[in-house]
């Protein structure tokens, strides 16, 4: 069973009661959403969404007679107009975006998340079926400036220029195609990495690029905050510095009135607030919960309300 982690912080910041329509825009195996759902009661709706259907047929188990109604549906939680059409309903009352990588993705060794399986092909999609090159296809094709951004952006890579430069020089001979092939390269090349399994980062950053996580993330938050009812809450669990600026400066932005620059003498934009910050300051789990449960040490939850 999946681990739901901050799981009494979620609850008390998504507000949920009776007869409200909550949005859980990556159910995954349904460990929040499996606590959500009793809150809402008969009248109240969940909606489970997650881009691998693998993860949806998982929630349809857990959440097998729930008492509220529940709509699961497999789309990526930023194609918020079809979810709504799918559900017959233009606004929701509350929205959960818990960003983190499922144990079951890592204990997968079908799509190469996890450097644990070597024989696993570099994949790395959440969504098998969909029309997007694969982590293997990428490293194939892309120029070698295209590779340093994505290590350097997206996994902060000190060696991002030589990683690149020695992956290209690889594929001329051979695809680099597992993870295996991939570790041999990254071994070879980041030698002393202090802080992280080099292995680590490099994965997260084709991850994030294949699935264009960090645009999804900025269209997911845009598009349901249009649909969210007036106090509605939007609940974002980060596990990244990139995932949490994003959301933080969203959050930010969007409970401003003008944006102009200061040198304006007067409003030009006009921008209105549509958000009120609940939390200043990230929401971090306990010391009791990362004793219990080590991969929530990243975790960090950030909460806005509609206005």
């Amino acid at each position: 069973m999946h681990y739901p982690v901050l799981s009494k912080e979620v609850i008390q910041a998504l507000a949920c009661a009776p007869g409200l329509t909550i949005v859980d825009g990556t159910v995954g195996s349904g460990g929040h959403a499996k606590l959500i759902a009793p809150l809402l009661g008969s009248e109240g709706l969940l909606i489970g969404i997650d881009r691998d259907p693998f993860q949806i047929e998982r929630a349809q188990e857990v959440l097998k007679g729930a008492p509220s109604r529940v709509s699961l549906v497999h789309k990526s939680y930023d194609a918020v107009d079809a979810v709504l059409k799918e559900c017959s309903i233009t606004e929701v009352d509350g929205v959960l975006l818990d960003l983190g990588l499922s144990q079951q993705h890592l204990d997968d060794g079908s799509s190469g998340m996890s450097f644990r399986f070597k024989d696993a092909p570099l994949d790395l999609r959440f969504d098998t079926s969909e029309s997007i090159p694969t982590a293997a296809e990428f490293i194939e094709s892309a120029p070698e400036e295209e590779l340093v951004r994505i290590f350097k952006q997206y996994g902060e890579l000190p060696n991002a220029r030589a990683l690149s430069r020695a992956l290209v020089s690889a594929r001329v001979l051979a695809p680099v195609k597992t993870v295996g092939a991939l570790e041999e390269i990254v071994r070879k090349t980041i030698r002393n990495h202090r802080l992280h399994n080099p292995m680590t980062l490099v994965l997260q950053a084709l991850r994030i690029g294949v699935n264009d996580e960090l645009g999804r993330l900025q269209r997911g938050l845009e598009q349901w905050t249009t649909h969210l009812r007036v106090g509605g809450r939007i609940v974002v669990i980060s596990y990244h510095s990139l995932e949490d600026r994003i959301v933080k400066n969203f959050f930010r932005n969007s409970a401003r009135g003008c944006i102009c620059p200061p040198v304006f003498p007067v409003c030009r934009c006009k921008h209105a607030a549509q958000l009120k910050v609940i939390t200043s300051k990230s929401v971090q789990p306990t010391v009791q919960e990362i004793r219990l449960h080590p991969t929530s040490r990243s975790a960090r939850l950030r909460i806005a309300e509609r206005i």
